[in-house]
């Protein structure tokens, strides 16, 4: 009854839901977060966010003392890293000064505070916290004055860049995040216990507390996460939740997903899958990885349980996977940063019609509670304590990989499995109430069972290092017809027509037989996308191809869109063993710039430069954009449209993007160069030539800091334009500074001027910045061109802190920009259909400030496209050339150039059918055991786009399906038949019958000399059988074609004999026998003797002729 009520609770809520879909957070939120903090991207570029745990005492030191700066330097190094953040403030948790609430609101009550009572846990297991009442009216007064507070700080104090990356706030009422009163609610005093009754009243009110400070009154509406509320179990809280917040909301999932085949985790899926993908229903999630991965069920296999704990969450729709301290620094060396990235991929893509693609991931679980599929008279009592059963089930599927490791583990609860005493300590492939079925995102398996068997341990005992795929798996079932496997794309998926998609399929390179991916194409419900012949390396290998024309629209056989077909070609290996399938919408991206700068896009670890091709449809590509010196960045057009300097890109099926830069003219009087450091890398400010330049440890932050632990720390940087007159202003604090130890600053005016030196601040003994600020007079040293900082220590602990750099003055020499520019870029271009001839021009394009000659060129892309030295386009696209075509294009004078990407869209003719199609070989016999020459195909009309034949080829012949090449070597005799070979592309269709047959060796060697008799016949009549003289390589229609042996005493060795044989010929094997009778039985190999040849007469010398007599025989073996 549970299950019916949770599905009927989950459609309820989806009908009552807006009518339109849209993501629950900033599609840059989701993924991967630091849940611990000040984790760099640099080091860990796959962390989307920041997230702050605080206590209550720590904040509110006094009733009207509030201490945010923690928060205010995590929501700093959020913003400085390019990330979105989220908080909460804990009533009472491990972090909390004294593991208590706030000490001053306890005792008599007072204008600044009291009147809350105190108390402990007592007795066994009692968890050291100190606690306030939260039904004291004055305790409720308090909190919520923290919470007002805490709202104001970030909607109203904050500055605006930095409430752009507050994501979403947490709502904590009770006890170290787990929303109970107290750790151990039967170990306070008993006046202090509250009823579920009365916990649910007051969860309520503090859900209302803060739904009022953060989404009503002035300030950015903040979205509030909340946890212990999945219905039904907590309906009347999500109730209250789904009625009153309209703010925009999330959940926290419960340990049942931190791992995979947890006790109960399919109750997730159950209620939050349908609310989370493909669904009017707004919200997001988030769950954490504790400290779970390094527990012994993690560590079984580490990279193995991420992966597919990543799947588990995936297919419930989480927005956020919130990693921590130790799982990030602990990604690497354990290599599981993979999994990361993976859940990225596919976080935020929840919404079909906006998403970049599709997933489906093969599994099988067996869920004991399943009493449909594992009746209890066979498998016994449905409980969930029965390992009996379990183990009954998992042997009905033993020959399929099935077995329980761990029986106890399967029988506890998901915390204790995922602890370490003991926890879950083997792999377990039947459990209580876990996912029974697939992990997908929009690409639905049709009947799985009844079309393919589910696989467990692909590759036998599973290990530490086995791979992550071998855990789980399906596969085809030849024997049992099972050969094709059906899947759905939902019919949202692909709004644009001609959208070029990617298919990938992941398989086991078990074997050499083959299989093929099939799909619905215009025309074509079953189009071959590709036939794959495995290689027999055992390794899991991903098979892609591009597809434009496709329908998907449900054409083929059980209404299917995708088609995996076993074609069973291998009788020792006859299935193939597939670990998923994926539909990848492309995006071809380009992103020029406008003026003199550049401009990088970074998707986790990877870095692209320039921002131009092919990329996964939504695909977060954070943009970065810097002005050559002497510029300045002045916004992004196209796509983006904002002066953000690093902003997000999710690309869309043509996404084109502009960074606009504009030169600095010195006329227009003072120029500065500055850095407040801010970026967190050494490449940010404005008014600079490059980045600053590192010597020995410096680290960068929102505040620079150099170091001594490698010796004496610099930082150098050069001014984009040299200035006179100038100031030098810098915040700065020198820490644990020694005797004859200094922080300098010096400027460069053709040689290194000292300008500042400081050997202390007050003997500062601190290691955290507390900055001073400090203003040079730079006139009396001429033109200023760069500057550095020193510090002179080679000590680790001695820090030398500087932030807000910057240089003012006038540029020494009037600048004006003399470089040749394009005015857009990329540059678009009317299109053309291939085959047709181009014309076109770049001369309107680009400018000189100096009206000097301009001269263009091609620097890369397509070869069908010349580009003339005045800017002339022309050329001829062939049908290779169709999409989306894109060069990097110069354009130079007086020395100086300009580069742009230029784009023309190729289309693509209506096909004429192939007609005419012949053969090399329209007729052939061919020799069993033998490789055939290629029969390779020609034809006139339209391009052959797809080739297939009727009947099947002969075994061990096979038709290249793209090229249409017939190939091979025969294994078995077959009769001569016709065959009829079909090519087609969009346009249609055209046939060749073709007559193929296979014979013996002998049959086709015979036929050659056109024998009459049989083998073992004599045509020439020379005494040798036709047989004889096949397996000898002579001519039976020559009676002088004769095979000769002769035996002769070797001269002076008495004990020799000389065996004289021929012809030899190419192809045979010779081997001298001897016996010292002709008693079958008795012939063996000559030993010890030796051989030469003579023309095409061999002599091999029995060395060990000794005896009365001996009997040779030579055998000749073909082939």
């Amino acid at each position: 009854m549970k299950h019916a009520l949770t599905i009927l609770s989950a459609l309820l809520l989806a009908q009552l839901a807006p009518l339109h879909a849209a993501l629950g957070l900033a599609r840059e939120a989701y993924g991967v977060w630091d849940r611990e903090g000040f984790h760099s991207v640099t080091t860990y570029p796959y962390a989307r966010g920041q997230s702050l745990d605080m206590s209550w005492a720590a904040v509110q030191t006094a009733r009207t003392n509030f201490d945010w700066s923690v928060l205010n330097a995590q929501l700093q190094f959020a913003e400085d890293q390019n990330q979105v953040f989220t908080c909460k403030v804990s009533p009472i948790d491990a972090s909390a000064p004294g593991k208590s609430m706030p000490t001053w609101m306890f005792g008599p009550l007072t204008a600044s505070g009291g009147g809350v009572e105190s108390f402990t846990e007592s007795g066994r297991g009692a968890a050291p916290y100190t606690y306030g009442y939260y039904l004291n009216p004055q305790f409720q007064v308090y909190f919520e004055e923290m919470v007002h507070a805490f709202a104001n700080y970030l909607r109203i104090q904050v500055s605006p860049g930095k409430q752009a990356r507050i994501a979403f706030v947490r709502v904590d009422t009770g006890a170290t995040g787990d929303e109970a009163p107290y750790e151990n609610g039967g170990l306070v005093p008993v006046q202090y216990q509250i009823s579920a009754a009365q916990w649910l009243t007051y969860r309520l009110w503090v859900f209302e507390v803060f739904r009022k400070a953060f989404q009503e009154g002035p300030g950015p509406v903040i979205p509030l996460l909340f946890n212990g509320v999945e219905p039904p179990a907590a309906q009347t809280a999500w109730d209250w939740i789904t009625t009153n917040v309209k703010g925009g909301f999330g959940i926290k999932h419960g340990g049942q997903l931190r791992g995979y085949h947890l006790s109960e985790s399919e109750s997730n899926v159950q209620v939050y899958k349908p609310l989370a993908v493909d669904s009017a229903f707004t919200f997001f999630s988030r769950n954490e990885m504790d400290q779970t991965w390094q527990k012994p069920y993690f560590q079984l296999n580490v990279p193995l349980s991420m992966y597919w704990a990543a799947l588990e969450q995936l297919n419930v729709g989480m927005s956020i996977w919130d990693w921590s301290g130790t799982c990030m620094e602990g990604a690497s060396a354990n290599s599981f940063a993979f999994t990361a990235e993976f859940f990225n991929k596919w976080a935020a893509e929840v919404d079909p019609a906006t998403a970049g693609g599709g997933f489906c991931v093969f599994h099988e679980g067996l869920d004991s509670s399943d009493t449909n599929k594992f009746p209890a008279a066979a498998y016994g009592n449905a409980s969930w304590g029965n390992t009996t059963r379990y183990t009954a089930i998992c042997n009905a599927y033993a020959s399929q990989g099935a077995k329980m490791d761990d029986l106890t583990g399967a029988t506890m609860g998901s915390v204790a499995q995922r602890d370490d005493n003991p926890g879950m300590i083997g792999f377990n492939d039947a459990g209580w109430r876990i996912h029974p079925g697939n992990y997908d995102r929009f690409i639905t398996q049709i009947n799985p069972d009844g079309t393919s068997k589910g696989l467990w341990r692909v590759s036998g005992t599973l290990t530490a290092s086995s791979h992550h795929y071998d855990r789980f798996a399906r596969r085809s079932d030849h024997a049992s017809g099972k050969d094709t496997m059906y899947f759905d794309i939902n019919e949202k998926l692909l709004p644009s027509v001609g959208q070029r998609v990617q298919l990938n399929v992941t398989y086991l390179d078990r074997g050499n037989g083959q299989f093929k991916l099939l799909y619905d194409a215009a025309g074509n419900s079953q189009k071959r996308a590709f036939t794959v012949t495995k290689a027999g390396s055992n390794a899991w290998v991903t098979k892609s191809v591009v597809v434009t024309d496709w329908v998907f629209g449900n054409h083929g056989p059980n209404g299917s869109d995708l088609q995996l077909v076993n074609l069973a070609t291998d009788a020792g290996n006859p299935d193939t063993i597939y670990h998923g399938i994926e539909v990848i919408k492309l995006a071809d991206v380009n992103v020029g710039t406008v003026g003199k700068g550049t401009v990088t896009g970074r998707t986790d670890g990877t870095v692209y430069a320039p921002v131009m091709g092919t990329f996964m449809e939504r695909q977060r590509l954070e943009l970065t954009a810097t002005p050559a010196p002497g510029w300045r960045f002045t916004g992004w057009t196209g796509e983006l449209s904002s002066t953000n300097t690093r902003p997000f890109l999710f690309p869309t099926k043509d996404s084109r993007v502009t960074a606009n830069f504009a030169f600095i003219s010195s006329s227009a009087g003072l120029t500065t160069s500055t850095d407040n450091f801010d970026s967190g890398t050494w490449t940010g400010g404005t008014g600079w030539s490059g980045s600053w330049v590192i010597s020995n440890t410096a680290i960068p932050g929102a505040i620079a800091k150099l170091d001594g632990t490698t010796g004496p720390a610099q930082i150098t940087r050069t001014l984009a334009v040299a200035l006179t007159n100038a100031t030098l202003a810098f915040d700065w604090d020198l820490d644990r500074i020694g005797n004859s130890e200094s922080g300098t600053a010096e400027v460069f005016n053709g040689s290194w001027i000292n300008v500042w030196t400081q050997t202390d601040k007050g003997l500062d003994s601190g290691s955290t910045a507390e900055l001073l600020t400090t203003n040079i007079n730079l006139s009396a040293y001429g033109s200023i061109s760069k500057i550095r900082f020193t510090l002179n220590s080679s000590t680790s602990t001695r820090s030398f802190y500087v932030d807000n750099v910057s240089v003012t003055g006038t540029p020494s020499l009037t600048q004006t920009n003399t470089q040749p520019l394009f005015s857009s870029d990329p540059i678009s271009k009317t299109p053309v259909t291939n085959g047709e001839a181009y014309a076109g021009t770049l001369a309107t394009d680009a400018s000189d400030p100096g009206n000097n000659p301009l001269t263009f060129s091609k620097v890369s892309g397509p070869a069908w496209l010349s580009i003339a030295a005045n800017g002339t386009l022309s050329g001829t696209p062939a049908a290779s050339d169709v999409g989306l075509n894109s060069w990097n294009v110069q354009v130079s004078s007086s020395g100086a150039s300009d580069t742009a990407i230029l784009l023309i869209d190729v289309s693509a003719p209506s096909l004429v059918a192939p007609s005419a199609l012949t053969y090399s070989s329209n007729s052939a016999n061919y020799i069993m055991g033998m490789a055939i020459a290629s029969n390779t195909p020609a034809s006139s009309g339209g391009a052959v786009i797809a080739y297939s034949i009727t009947p099947s080829l002969p075994a061990g012949l096979t038709l290249d399906f793209t090229t249409g090449v017939i190939s091979g070597t025969p294994t078995a005799l077959t009769p001569a038949a016709n065959y009829t070979v079909t090519a087609t592309n969009s346009g249609g269709s055209t046939t060749a019958v073709i007559n193929l047959g296979v014979v013996s060796p002998y049959a086709a060697w015979a036929n050659q000399y056109l024998l009459v008799q049989g083998p073992q016949g004599d045509d020439d009549e020379d005494g040798n059988s036709n047989y004889f003289e096949f397996i000898a390589g002579l001519d039976p229609r020559n009676t002088n074609s004769v095979f000769t042996l002769k035996i002769t005493p070797v001269a002076g060795q008495p004990n020799q004999m000389a065996i004289h044989f021929g012809p030899i010929v190419i192809g045979r094997t010779y081997t001298v026998k001897r016996a010292d009778s002709l008693t079958p039985g008795l012939w063996t190999p000559l030993s010890g003797s030796t051989s030469s040849e003579i023309g095409n007469q061999r002599t091999v010398i029995d060395t060990g002729a000794s005896g009365v007599k001996a009997f040779y025989v030579v055998e000749i073996r073909y082939p």
